[in-house]
This record gives C-alpha cells, sequence and structure tokens, in this order.
C-alpha cells in the first residue's frame, strides 16, 4: 500500500519480501487494540515510524485540530484558545498554520469527531476538528508532505521540542 492510499491509519512498514519494492506499508486492522512491546517500539523507531496516539475514553486524551491554512487565521485562532482552555499551552505543528492541542477530559462517554468548516474574509475554507474516540493523532516523527520534525511549540520557551519517535 502506498502512503498516499492509506490516508492516516495507523500501521508499520515492512521489508521488501523477494522481489518486491520495499519497505512497503501494511496498516493496523485492530490498532485501537495494539499493545506495543519494547522490541516493536525499537523496529518502528528504526524504521523511521511516526508515533501516534490513541484519542479518547483510552488514553482521556482529546485533540483540537485546527487545520487552517492562512497563518494570521491560525495566529488569531491559536490565541482564542488559548484563552479559551484557560491560558498558555503546548500546541504540536506539523505543517505551519496547520496545529493541534492535546488536552484531558473527565472521564465519561467518549466524544466522537466533531468538524465544524469556516470560511475566512477571503473566501477560503478552513477546518476545526475535535478529535476523540476511534481516532488517533502523530504526535512525533515526520510530517508526510514537509518531510520535517513534528514540533511541539511551548509558549515562553524560545525553541520549539521535538520528540524524536524514540522519545515518544
Amino acid at each position: 500500500m502506498t502512503p498516499a492510499a492509506r490516508g492516516k491509519v495507523p500501521g508499520y512498514r515492512v521489508r521488501s519480501n523477494a522481489g518486491a519494492p520495499g519497505p512497503y506499508f501494511v496498516p493496523l486492522k485492530h490498532w485501537r487494540d495494539y499493545q506495543l512491546t519494547e522490541p516493536d517500539a525499537r523496529w518502528h523507531t528504526e524504521s523511521g515510524c511516526n508515533a501516534g496516539l490513541i484519542l479518547g475514553p483510552t488514553s482521556g486524551l482529546y485533540a483540537l485540530d485546527l487545520d487552517i491554512s492562512a497563518p494570521e487565521v491560525a495566529t488569531v485562532a491559536i490565541e482564542a484558545v488559548m484563552r479559551m482552555l484557560g491560558g498558555p499551552m503546548p500546541y504540536r505543528i506539523g505543517q505551519w498554520p496547520k496545529v493541534a492541542f492535546l488536552f484531558r477530559a473527565p472521564p465519561g462517554p467518549g466524544i466522537r469527531r466533531v468538524r465544524h468548516k469556516l470560511k475566512d474574509a477571503n473566501g477560503t475554507e478552513h477546518l476545526i476538528e475535535l478529535l476523540g474516540e476511534g481516532q488517533q493523532i502523530v504526535i512525533a516523527g515526520t510530517h508526510p508532505k514537509t518531510h520535517a520534525p513534528y514540533q511541539w511549540i511551548i509558549p515562553g520557551q524560545h525553541e520549539p521540542l521535538t520528540l524524536p519517535p524514540a522519545a515518544a
């Protein structure tokens, strides 16, 4: 399966079979139940895989994903999110100006994905998503389009935090 065909499905890279181009990607069918072992983690890290986090009741974590393509709109949205959630908080960048915030929710029924599309003054459409039960988010590794590492911005620090997959 090619990276473009797989979408955002969690999976792993496999070394090539005899005669096949390699390495290639194999999606995990039951990724929500996958239990990562230390040898698996080592192999995934050596293979250059990204590290993802299961969202929803399993982890108690949810993500607010701001798929906003205009930097000036993203900056206003980031500031608004921080005000609403109680002050400066870290956020992940994979492809600026798109960002994601992680937050913890109290135990209870899992929140599934909620999507809201909006248009800016120029008519450009942006997407704000609340990601939860049945979803995952990449927290470390390399962005597939920019080929740059995902970074965590911590307001007040001068340098972004980049987590290699081995640290995640």
